[in-house]
């Protein structure tokens, strides 16, 4: 299975289901087209640290005090040193997660989330416009799990005032044991050839 997803993400690194500059036309795209699937995992600490980061919730040193200091009745304690931790140190610390009573480090649900955006901006290209995302995290992804990004459209309108043209997908992601750990309603605007 690791072969099967090293191949996903070599295809991904090359843009190979990236639309790009190409247009996906409104009127190319038909009810119940699936979307290409995009697999990433097995997750781990580097996957959870490069989210905290790129949304600016790593702490360290100082900046992490600040933020456990006023936790003393609710935080995190280490049990190798005693020190404070974050809570959110359970997206980043297998240790951290199991003081907080999960089996292990646990998934963002910013970053499932993330990946489903990335698979709806993936299809529709640089002429499209995500103009919603309604997710819902349904299950937990751990560390060391692999995570299936899927979708199919559901639907077209064009609106007759504006002449918009929409589609409705159907976004989800999948543990390597086939449960939905997330899901997700998407509109997305795209050109016409009527333009």
């Amino acid at each position: 299975q690791l072969e099967a997803v090293g191949r996903n993400l070599d295809a991904q690194l090359r843009g190979d289901f990236r639309r790009g500059s190409d247009p996906r036309y409104w009127e190319d795209v038909q009810a119940g087209e699936a979307l290409p699937e995009e697999v990433v995992g097995p997750y781990d600490e580097s996957d959870g640290s490069a989210l905290m980061a790129a949304i600016g919730a790593a702490n360290a040193f100082a900046t992490k005090w600040a933020a456990v200091r006023y936790r003393k009745g609710s935080g995190l304690i280490d049990p190798e040193t005693g020190a404070r931790r974050h809570p959110i140190d359970r997206h980043m610390s297998d240790a951290a997660a199991r003081a907080q009573g999960l089996p292990r480090a646990v998934v963002s649900g910013v970053h499932s989330q993330a990946l489903l955006a990335k698979l709806a901006g993936d299809w529709m290209g640089d002429a499209g416009f995500l103009c919603s995302l309604d997710c819902r995290c349904r299950r937990p992804l751990y560390f060391g799990d692999l995570s299936t990004q899927r979708g199919y459209v559901t639907g077209k309108s064009r609106n007759e005032k504006t002449g918009d043209c929409y589609v409705n997908l159907r976004l989800e992601g999948v543990r390597q044991d086939g449960v939905v750990h997330t899901e997700a309603e998407a509109v997305v605007r795209l050109p016409s050839r009527t333009e």
